[in-house]
């Protein structure tokens, strides 16, 4: 018989992206009129929740798209109260829970709550729920889940990191530099790196 030709894979280096194309708005997502911020993708990149600012709070819209389509037009989250401030979204890997911060506890500041689903795409359980363990007297916010049930989250400007269940987090020294204020947490989710701003 005749021998199969050796198939040999390219370096992993060997591919290139290309330069990236302009810029360009979210329809629907991106306003002349409001401020949105806090833009958070599921992990199959489908589902965006983000923020819009009004002159007293936030309150979070959700969109989702299919690999064919472009972006639907965003709906508010119907747990959104006119009261308080939702914001800071992050998705679980799986896209069955959602964690933001918001201040709808009274006398409190923004604090961890969540939202669950049973399948993508379906409806959020109401209320929110506050989650036990990284909440405290400081403002948290950025809630970033990985494997396992743990967590970094932003405790008063500083990261901190925990796991479900377990007690308060730790503030991680390594991570949060004095008079820094880091923001905007995200974390892979093999909990191995971690992605903030700040403005050290």
């Amino acid at each position: 018989g005749v021998d199969s030709p050796v198939m040999i894979d390219a370096a992993p280096d060997a591919f290139t992206l290309g330069a990236w194309g302009p810029a360009a708005m979210v329809v629907g997502a991106s306003t002349t009129t409001l401020n949105e911020d806090d833009g958070t993708l599921s992990s199959t990149t489908l589902e965006m929740v983000f923020a819009v600012g009004t002159p007293t709070c936030k309150d979070l819209y959700y969109t989702s798209r299919t690999l064919t389509t472009a972006w639907a037009t965003p709906v508010p989250l119907g747990f959104n109260r006119a009261d308080a401030s939702e914001e800071g979204p992050r998705f679980s890997a799986d896209a069955l829970t959602l964690y933001f911060a918001s201040n709808r506890v009274s006398g409190q500041g923004l604090d961890i709550h969540r939202v669950t689903r049973s399948t993508v795409g379906g409806a959020w359980s109401i209320p929110p729920v506050l989650v036990t363990g990284p909440n405290s007297a400081a403002n948290e916010k950025w809630f970033a889940p990985c494997t396992g049930d743990r967590y970094l989250v932003i405790v008063g400007g500083d990261i901190a990191e925990g796991q479900l269940n377990q007690g308060p987090p730790t503030p991680v020294p390594t991570l949060s530099a004095p008079n820094a204020n880091e923001t905007g947490t995200f974390l892979t989710e093999d909990c191995l790196t971690t992605y903030f701003a700040s403005v050290r």
